[in-house]
């Protein structure tokens, strides 16, 4: 128990000093059982429980007996420990595997420490190397050991950057015998002993693409509800608006040509006569759990019937007050390019709303035509391609040992199978847009369920087990 609270304040730690990084794997032998302890620990889904660490020779393929004996924290604490170092050199080592998908800028933490009594090798390089590649030293990754737990200590060591952003292939890192030499100046016997503990790699997740939050791109002429047809599938229910502020009314919408031509459609609406800062298009969604907003959207006036020149994009949350998005004062013309809003950020300030709403609106901002004259009771405003993007950073955090789920292999080639420590209520698999693609309800603690037929990428698995009070969600990536 005294290690897990101090691993907890060692991680937390790491979170303040490198508050973008995530522990993509980690091995800190909580128990005396090899077979267990072996096998990480803390890091990523499919990393934890699934690759396990070694001590290695290169020469024979062989691998040194490992066992488990006081670690860092001891008593009640374990470290990875092996004899039979002699005639090591560059040939003998620990080593881990884990894997990185959609992350980067990895550092490393380890401890090592050589036998006192049975004195073991005194000088190491740690090395690194992708699934099939070449062992390369990792700068100032020398290390030199001794009878304690602070000499041979790496703290946040960088990881070159050609292990960026790794996809599927698997990263190895090794700590290898560099001498033949004993902490205490002479050759290394078959009775050495080397121990290693605490050991985690951490990376920053690169910011994906955005999940479609909310869209409108009016693909059906016969829509008249105007909801969205796009993102999460809670803002599908969520019209667009033509608002009148100071009535509380709204204009009347209708479906003309798009963006894109013939066959596309625009949300088309008239009667902005006397609508600065007054009228103005609307939209209402929802985002819990998402950050780093932007909006993107198409404007166009009318060319006979010329509409408002001069708007502003404006945000609020439910209950709050309207406010400008920096750069987001914008002219239109007779056109689908002069009016386009590509990717305009959001304020912070909405950033993981929780279950509050979020509006955004396009305000007239001047009763100014295209053509430099009053807009007309028939001047005509369209607007199309509405798109809200934001990032989940929560569904791709980190997951520290957790016996309530097991979701493996990870990455999976069509077959996931599902472990729960009680029986499973229903699983729901997501998409990176947020749309559900599978929905069951197994009523057993294990199942295996077949993806094959959906798209290779990132998914989300979402568990409610019977008696739990809350969502359990795992990432995973479909690598057919």
């Amino acid at each position: 128990m005294k290690k897990i609270y101090i691993l907890f304040f060692a991680v937390f730690l790491f979170a303040q000093v490198y508050a973008q990084l995530d522990t993509i794997a980690g091995w800190t032998f909580q128990t005396d059982s090899v077979e267990l302890s072996v096998l990480a620990d803390y890091g990523i889904t499919g990393n934890v429980g699934n690759y396990d660490i070694r001590a290695e020779v290169e020469s024979t393929a062989g691998q040194l007996a490992i066992t488990m004996t006081n670690g860092v924290n001891a008593p009640g604490d374990f470290a990875a420990t092996a004899t039979g170092w002699e005639d090591g050199a560059i040939d003998k080592c620990w080593s881990v595997k884990f894997k990185a998908d959609g992350y980067q800028n990895f550092v490393l933490y380890s401890k090592q420490r050589s036998g006192g009594n049975q004195a073991g090798p005194r000088d190491w390089q740690v090395q690194y190397k992708l699934s099939g590649g070449t062992w390369t030293d990792v700068p100032n990754g020398a290390v030199t050991s001794a009878n304690d737990w602070t000499t041979a200590s790496i703290e946040a060591l960088a990881l070159p950057a050609d292990l960026n952003d790794p996809g599927s292939t698997s990263i190895y890192l090794r700590w290898i015998m560099t001498s033949n030499i004993d902490i205490n100046g002479d050759t290394v016997l078959a009775t050495g002993v080397a121990k290693i503990d605490d050991i985690f790699i951490l990376g920053e997740a690169i910011p994906q693409e955005g999940t479609v939050i909310t869209g409108w791109t009016f693909p059906d002429v016969n829509d008249t509800e105007f909801n969205a047809n796009l993102g999460l599938a809670d803002n599908l229910n969520y019209d667009l608006r033509a608002e009148v502020e100071s009535t509380s009314g709204q204009l009347t919408i209708e479906l003309t040509n798009g963006a894109a031509g013939t066959g596309d459609y625009a949300a088309t609406a008239a009667g902005w006569d006397n609508g600065a800062n007054d009228k103005f298009w609307s939209i209402k969604f929802k985002a819990d759990g998402y950050s780093d907003f932007k909006v993107s959207s198409k404007m166009r006036s009318g060319g006979n019937t010329p509409g408002p020149k001069f708007w502003q994009l404006q945000y609020k949350l439910s209950g709050g007050v309207w406010a400008d998005i920096p750069g987001g004062d914008f002219t239109i013309a007779n056109d689908w390019t002069t009016g386009v809003v590509d990717n305009l950020p959001i304020p912070s300030d909405i950033n993981n709303p929780g279950t509050t709403s979020i509006y955004l609106r396009w305000l007239m901002t001047s009763n100014e035509s295209i053509d430099g004259v009053d807009v007309l009771s028939d001047g005509i405003c369209k607007i199309d391609d509405i798109l809200v993007t934001a990032l989940n950073y929560n569904d791709v955090e980190e997951i520290l040992f957790d016996s309530r789920l097991n979701v493996y292999p990870n990455p999976s080639n069509g077959i996931i199978s599902i472990v729960a420590n009680e029986q499973v209520e229903w699983i729901k698999l997501v998409n990176m847009q947020g749309r559900m693609v599978m929905d069951i309800q197994p009523e057993t603690i294990m199942i295996s369920i077949d993806l094959s037929t959906l798209a290779n990428g990132i998914y989300f698995v979402q568990v409610k087990t019977a008696r739990g009070n809350q969502l359990i969600s795992r990432k995973i990536i479909l690598d057919k």
